[in-house]
């Protein structure tokens, strides 16, 4: 059993989704990997009807006056819930018992960024998560593939960097765009980010697991929060969080700060970046050896300017529905010089 425990919060049904579909398997994998606990939380009951699950692991946000029907989702429309979310993401915490850093815990909030209720959930349980000092990691899933999407996106991300900035903290966040994944069908791109969520996520659990020699808890938490450096000095924001095996290839202008890795006897550490600060481990479990094969040196690296370039994506898509919508004209339809209509609105 792992020294440590990752306490997941699923919010929304997109990450309801993926806590079902990978985030349980990544817990199955044994020895060497950290323990995993998840939490739901979510403005209906649609999506967590859908799995198996321990009721009591489940909150359901309330609706504003705690004496009206339950809320029904949100629809897409991030503005939809805002009070009543922010009325209950405090309570949610203070019922699971987060209320301060636990040297052996860390917490990683899931959500889709396109969604209406679950990043705006996710956004308010960062900000009490930073204001209590508890290290936490964020599981972004974006989308492009439409208009709407698109324009959720962005705004969850410009929110989270909000967040981040006013808390003075650096944000570590593990991003993927579903519709980088798409090729014929929109499914099968989903189906091709929850692998890529399942190899991402089982690697943070290999390095948060406590159980590899010379990478210690606070290794984990200053790459994690890179606000605990006090020698170097990380300016506040997000950053990408990302895992490789073998070389690590970033995108032109994402400049990396931080990283660790991970090898096994015979494997060097050595990692082609130039960086604020560098630490390896050996994995000693012959389980992790036997799952990862051939895959050494395994690296975890925070990067700068990542969202800087999603952002600049993101406004070409959305940039581009602005400049279709200026060309509707549904509503200037006239009909004959010499028609006139009467109040019903009939035309003659």
């Amino acid at each position: 059993m792992s020294k440590n425990r990752l306490k997941v919060t699923a919010a929304g049904g997109a990450a309801i989704s993926i806590a079902d579909k990978v985030i349980k398997n990544i817990a199955l994998l044994g020895d060497g990997f950290i323990d995993i606990d998840i939490k739901y939380i979510d403005t209906s009951r649609a999506d967590i009807d859908k799995i198996e699950h321990d009721p009591k692991d489940f909150w359901l946000v309330e609706s504003e006056d705690f004496a009206s029907a339950e809320i029904m989702g949100s629809g897409a429309e991030r503005k939809t819930n805002v009070k009543p979310i922010m009325a209950n993401t405090k309570k949610f915490l203070d019922e699971n018992g987060f209320h301060k850093r636990v040297p052996t815990e860390y917490h990683l909030v899931v959500a889709s960024a396109s969604g209406g209720s679950g990043n705006i959930i996710q956004t308010m349980l960062v900000k009490h998560l930073l204001e209590r000092d508890i290290p936490v990691i964020v599981l972004l899933i974006g989308d492009s593939s439409n208009a709407l999407s698109a324009i959720n996106t962005l705004n969850t991300i410009a929110g989270l960097n909000n967040v981040a900035t006013k808390h003075n903290k650096p944000l570590s966040v593990m991003y993927v765009n579903n519709h980088d994944f798409s090729d014929d069908t929109k499914l099968s791109g989903v189906e091709n980010a929850n692998k890529a969520i399942f190899n991402t996520l089982s690697v943070l659990a290999l390095f948060l697991s406590g159980d590899n020699e010379s990478l210690d808890n606070q290794d984990m938490i200053n790459i994690i929060d890179q606000s605990n450096y006090s020698t170097i000095q990380v300016e506040p924001g997000l950053y990408s969080l990302t895992t490789y095996a073998g070389d690590v290839v970033l995108p032109q202008g994402v400049i990396p700060t931080v990283a660790r890795t991970l090898v096994i006897d015979g494997v060097s550490p050595d990692i082609n970046l130039q960086l604020l600060h560098h630490k390896s481990g050996l994995v000693t479990s012959d389980n992790v050896k036997d799952i990862f094969k051939q895959q050494f040196p395994l690296h975890l690296v925070s990067s700068a300017n990542f969202f800087t370039l999603e952002e600049v994506n993101l406004k070409t898509i959305t940039d581009e529905y602005y400049s279709i919508m200026n060309n509707i004209k549904v509503n200037k339809i006239t009909g004959t010089s010499e028609s006139s209509d009467d109040d019903s609105g009939l035309v003659f």
